[in-house]
């Protein structure tokens, strides 16, 4: 956790001050240009990178990932200082460019390492306290380096430089294997496609990416609702963000009693039901605060469905793939956001706000009692306790407490 707070507090740093470098997000851009060039670039990374990283995370030691990594980005940070000087602008794009790289291969080794550190029922309460723990991160690192860049530009890519090295010797302190390192599997395709289909997998996976593709659709509906109405033009785009991002900030310190709380089939149906009822809120009055308002509360819903979804295919897939099947299920999800995002800018165009919500509503509801009904594995993993149990009655004690979460 020591280790993930230097990295990314230094990879906000740096993204700040490469954004006062190359003076992103234009004032006064048009609230549709700004969602979708936003939704694309971020698409890019997870196209580009997103298979390769899991691949990686489960051929080479995870550890030596995390610590030759962070080294990397330090040099990478240091030649950011040359897009100070003239013509440097070409050099901050390629060092953004490749610092989001590095980041995508890191976040997968760093995610499927959790499941070697903690047991089995505390992935959801490690998972929760790293996205908490991302999102101070960030704003530390922001407000670092709109401390730096008052005094000097330049210093906060040496700072930056320096967090960086900071988290990747505290990567190779971990005295624990963190996995990763293993030779091909002779049927690895084979293997791969049973643990996806597999169905605790598949319910996490499905619940995840329908809940994401709904919520992006929502969110760039209600930006340029907003934008309409009020005038907001950029500023718009990032106040919805932004109640979005906070939604899902207070919905990591849930999720852990909510996993203690409700079994998973409720989790995964309650958020589906309650984000519709929020929404269906915002259908009948469309004013700004009550649209945030919903969007913050369906955010807050996704973020527990989210962290519940993750610790389960951490959980659950094959230890010698399980980077390969946990960047699919990040790309597969992420990627519905932004889809989500790009068709809810097409579509209200030529749908009223009001319709589309509605529409969307009803397909919330719908998911909620098909999430209720369909298969979550569980009668799976009762069954083969059971059968664990009868083949070593000794062990039942042991076996006890897996039952338990």
């Amino acid at each position: 956790m020591s280790a993930q707070f230097c990295s990314q507090s230094s990879d906000a740093l740096t993204t700040f001050t490469l954004a006062e470098v190359l003076l992103f997000a234009a004032p006064g851009r048009a609230s549709t240009g700004s969602l979708v060039s936003t939704l694309v670039m971020s698409a890019l990374p997870l196209l580009i990178v997103g298979p390769i990283a899991g691949r990686v995370a489960d051929r080479f030691s995870r550890q030596q990932i995390l610590v030759r990594g962070h080294a990397l980005r330090m040099v990478i940070t240091l030649v950011a200082t040359l897009s100070l000087v003239s013509l440097g602008r070409t050099i901050g794009f390629i060092v953004l460019g490749t610092l989001i790289v590095i980041t995508r291969i890191l976040y997968t080794a760093r995610a499927t390492s959790i499941p070697r550190l903690v047991r089995r029922h505390e992935l959801v309460a490690a998972d929760s306290t790293s996205l908490i723990l991302s999102v101070i991160a960030g704003g530390f690192g922001a407000l670092v380096g709109g401390l730096l860049s008052s005094v000097m530009l330049g210093l906060g890519f040496v700072v930056a430089a320096v967090g960086q090295g900071v988290a990747g010797a505290l990567y190779r302190s971990i005295s624990v294997d963190l996995g990763g390192g293993t030779t091909k599997q002779k049927h690895e395709v084979r293997l791969l496609l049973r643990d996806v289909l597999a169905p605790r997998t598949r319910f996490a996976v499905l619940a995840t990416t329908s809940h994401r593709l709904l919520l992006g659709l929502c969110l760039a509906a209600i930006a340029l609702m907003i934008d309409a109405k009020v005038g907001l033009s950029t500023a718009g785009s990032v106040v919805v963000l932004g109640c979005a991002a906070a939604g899902g900030f207070i919905g990591s310190f849930c999720a852990e009693w909510a996993t203690e709380h409700f079994p998973r089939r409720a989790i995964a149906s309650g958020s589906f039901l309650f984000s519709g009822m929020a929404l269906l809120i915002t259908a009948i009055a469309p004013h700004p605060y009550v649209s945030l308002a919903s969007l913050g509360f369906a955010s807050f819903l996704f973020q527990i469905l989210r962290v519940r979804s993750d610790a389960s295919v951490q959980a659950n897939a094959n230890p010698s793939v399980l980077g390969q099947i946990f960047a699919a299920y990040d790309i597969v999800y992420n990627l519905a956001f932004i889809g989500g995002g790009l068709l809810g800018v097409v579509l209200i165009k030529d749908v009223s706000f009001t319709a589309l919500i509605c529409s969307v509503v009803l397909a919330y509801f719908a998911l909620a009692l098909t999430f209720l009904m369909i298969d979550d594995g569980k009668e799976e993993r009762r069954e083969s306790l059971d059968v664990a149990r009868k083949a070593h009655p000794a062990s039942t004690e042991g076996l006890l407490p897996l039952t338990a979460p």
